[in-house]
C-alpha cells in the first residue's frame, strides 16, 4: 500500500487524514481525464448499467458485493 511507504501518515490526526483524502479526491476529480481506461471494462461497465437502467438487472447491495470479495480475497 501506499500509505505503508509513507510513515509519516501514520501520525496525521483523524482531521488531518479527512483533508488529505479530500485533497487526493480533488485532484484525482480535477485529473480524471488522465486516467488510463481499459475499453475492455468501460463497455462492460456500459452495458451492465443499461441493463440496471432497463430494470434488466437491479443490482445488488454494496453490502453483499463487499462481502463476496471479501470470501473471494481468503
Amino acid at each position: 500500500m501506499i500509505a505503508e511507504r509513507i510513515p509519516a501518515l501514520a501520525s496525521l490526526s483523524i482531521t488531518e487524514k479527512w483533508t488529505l483524502a479530500v485533497e487526493l479526491l480533488d485532484e484525482v476529480e480535477r485529473r480524471e481525464g488522465e486516467m488510463p481506461v481499459d475499453e475492455g471494462i468501460l463497455a462492460l461497465v456500459e452495458e451492465r448499467f443499461a441493463r440496471y437502467e432497463q430494470g434488466k438487472d437491479p443490482g445488488r447491495p454494496w453490502s453483499e458485493v463487499k462481502a463476496g470479495l471479501l470470501s473471494e480475497s481468503k
